[in-house]
């Protein structure tokens, strides 16, 4: 029996013949799988792949945004240390000029008619304090 209809149908094929599939079917097949692998390719690794590239650059711009920062503060860190070191040089003039201005009116002032020897210590005020009793309070 051997019967292959034009249209839709039945088609009934002997044991000896192979069944073949037409090859707008196969052409379907393939252009179906083409299609699935240019959709992944597309959206999903080469968006992928975009976004790494994207991170990447943005990790070089940051690295050199970083760079520069560090130069500029390490700058500004040299400039404040130098006018650190010259206001301590100033101090350090002030103070010995303070110094000078000090030593030279100590002379001036001192009476040559007293002698240079130092005084004895006051002893009026350790006497006022030995006076008052702990126990006794003093009114005013």
């Amino acid at each position: 029996m051997n019967l292959k209809p034009q249209g839709r149908g039945l088609v009934f094929m002997s044991p000896n013949e192979k069944y073949e599939k037409p090859k707008d079917e196969q052409k379907e097949k393939l252009n179906m799988w083409v299609n699935n692998l240019y959709v992944f390719f597309v959206n999903v690794l080469f968006s992928a792949y975009k976004r790494e590239e994207m991170l990447k650059e943005k990790i070089k711009q940051n690295r050199l945004e970083e760079a520069a920062l560090a130069h500029q503060r390490q700058i500004e860190n040299e400039e404040l240390e130098a006018r650190l070191n010259i206001l301590r040089e100033e101090e350090a003039k002030r103070q010995d000029f303070d110094v000078d201005i000090t030593v030279l009116k100590e002379p001036l002032e001192a009476p040559s008619s007293h002698p240079l020897t130092p005084s004895p210590p006051k002893e009026e005020l350790t006497s006022q304090t030995s006076r008052t009793s702990p126990g006794k309070k003093k009114k005013r």
